[in-house]
């Protein structure tokens, strides 16, 4: 659950189980209201945008803030978290409010991402693309 709790944004994860919830941690310093979050298939990672257009990825069981670059497989997202993810920062250039991004997904093995965008347009972007790199 992403709050804003005495004007300071924070994330508060919770386990499930037969009795309700339990609350297991919060994640604090954020710049900014948080606007989407997302965890990966292994429930290691979080990731979290604010309002501001930061995309931040956690260390779940550390509660630390880590740099993409230092992660040395690919991260498998339960939502649509390629759509924010920092090394795809250039492919979130090429769409704006008239034509988002519907869908993404990265082809396993391959250093490609899909985009499926409002005006049905399918494109294939290099993966990773900061810089705006075209696509094929």
């Amino acid at each position: 659950m992403a709050t804003v709790s005495a004007a300071a944004p924070e994330v508060t994860l919770y386990s499930t189980d037969n009795n309700g919830f339990m609350k297991l941690k919060q994640i604090f310093g954020f710049k900014a209201p948080i606007l989407y979050l997302d965890f990966s298939t292994d429930n290691g990672y979080m990731q979290v945008e604010d309002k501001m257009g930061d995309v931040t990825l956690y260390e779940i069981e550390t509660d630390r803030p880590i740099k993409t670059d230092a992660i040395d497989f690919e991260l498998e997202w339960l939502g649509d978290g390629l759509r924010t993810y920092s090394r795809l920062k250039g492919v979130r250039h090429q769409y704006n409010n008239i034509n988002k991004i519907i869908k993404i997904k990265k082809l396993l093995g391959k250093p490609v991402v899909i985009v499926a965008d409002q005006m049905g347009t399918i494109r294939l972007f290099n993966y990773p693309n900061i810089k705006g790199e075209p696509y094929y």
